[in-house]
Parts: C-alpha cells; sequence; structure tokens
C-alpha cells in the first residue's frame, strides 16, 4: 500500500475581506504537498501577496481555515525551515522578470 502525500498547507474555503467590507479573496480551496513545487501567478491584484500573507498568519482569514503541516510543539529546526521556505516563496514572487507576461 502506497502512503498518502503529506499535505504542507492547506486552503479549506478560505476568503479575506478588507475591514471596509471589500473581498480581496474569495472561497479558494487547495492543497500543496511536502515536496511538491507550486507557483501562484496572476494579475496585479489577483489576490497572490494575500494568499501568501494568510499561509504566514500576516493576515487571519475572514472565512475558512488555513491549515500547515507544522504542528504544535513541533522542533524549533521545523518552523525555522518552513519560515525560510515561505521567505524563499516570497522573493520569487516578487522576480517579475522571471516571466514579465504575467507581472
Amino acid at each position: 500500500m502506497t502512503a498518502q502525500p503529506e499535505i504542507a498547507i492547506e486552503f479549506d474555503h478560505v476568503s479575506y475581506r478588507l475591514a471596509e467590507g471589500r473581498e480581496l479573496l474569495s472561497d479558494l480551496s487547495l492543497a500543496i504537498y511536502r515536496g511538491e513545487i507550486f507557483m501562484l501567478l496572476g494579475r496585479s491584484g489577483s489576490g497572490k501577496t494575500t494568499t501568501l500573507k494568510l499561509i504566514n498568519r500576516l493576515l487571519e482569514p475572514s472565512s475558512g481555515e488555513v491549515r500547515a503541516g507544522i504542528e504544535a510543539g513541533a522542533p524549533l529546526a521545523d518552523i525555522e525551515a518552513s519560515f525560510v521556505a515561505f521567505e524563499r516563496l516570497f522573493a520569487e514572487l516578487r522576480r517579475p522578470a522571471l516571466l514579465p507576461e504575467y507581472g
């Protein structure tokens, strides 16, 4: 029997609204598996940065749930490694020269 891949990050019907009520993200559901290469691609204002800020808890969802593979009580090294991965993710997002037609 093959083991199921471990989910690293999961969005379960996540929405995010600004305080004034404008919706920036609507009903996003997705799973990113450990070791998987994932690209978040879209035009300016499409919710890429909001999605990444929800992953690393700079923002909290208005509805739905964001889950990460780090369980409470995980070793500090695991948590630090995850933050390094998120930092790389943000760095790649900010490199429009890689795919200028999507910038």
